[in-house]
């Protein structure tokens, strides 16, 4: 396995699927697993993905925070919970669907201002301690379709697993089992 490495194409030949990195680097494997979610679109044009961004924030460290646990609200499009002290808060996609449909993993001032505000007056409605924002970041998650992941052959030797729908961390561990049979059979 090579990790970190782009790859910007792949093709069959002589019986192997080889491979070439954006930077250069070529090589060959006996089966190739496609599983780089919403940028899959570059390698796998056909496969139904569509890029989903996602935005958080963390808090400051907030005496007495009012809860512990993690919660969803919104149909999953708002998520929060606590770290430690803090809150960790994601979501708010909903608010701009086309703004959010990007692969580009920067924050937007519309998504955060949606965070803030359901900060504010869902998660800490009542409390008056000052806090802030200390860190904001996004990340790209890929949607399928039908909302089910895509595990399958797409052609001799190629296998995919995309789409997790932005639940990805829980669903990998078990869905990669089930690639690495499918390419094992």
């Amino acid at each position: 396995m090579i990790q970190g490495v782009a790859v910007a194409s792949f093709e069959q030949a002589q019986g192997k699927i080889k491979v070439e990195a954006q930077d250069g680097l070529h090589f060959s494997a006996g089966a190739l697993l496609i599983c780089s979610n919403a940028d899959a679109k570059k390698l796998l044009p056909a496969i139904a993905i569509t890029p989903a961004r996602g935005q958080i924030l963390l808090t400051s460290s907030i005496k007495k925070l009012p809860f512990q646990g993690t919660f969803h609200s919104e149909e999953g499009y708002y998520y929060f919970r606590n770290l430690g002290n803090r809150v960790l808060l994601g979501g708010a996609r909903n608010t701009n669907f086309g703004e959010e449909e990007t692969t580009e993993a920067l924050t937007s001032a519309s998504i955060q201002a949606a965070l803030e505000q359901y900060l504010r007056n869902t998660v800490l409605p009542n409390y008056k301690q000052p806090y802030s924002i200390e860190r904001r970041w996004a990340g790209i998650m890929g949607m399928g379709a039908n909302k089910l992941p895509i595990v399958e052959q797409v052609q001799p030797g190629v296998f995919c697993l995309l789409g997790m729908g932005g639940i990805g961390v829980a669903l990998a561990p078990e869905l990669g089992k089930s690639a690495a049979a499918m390419m094992l059979r």
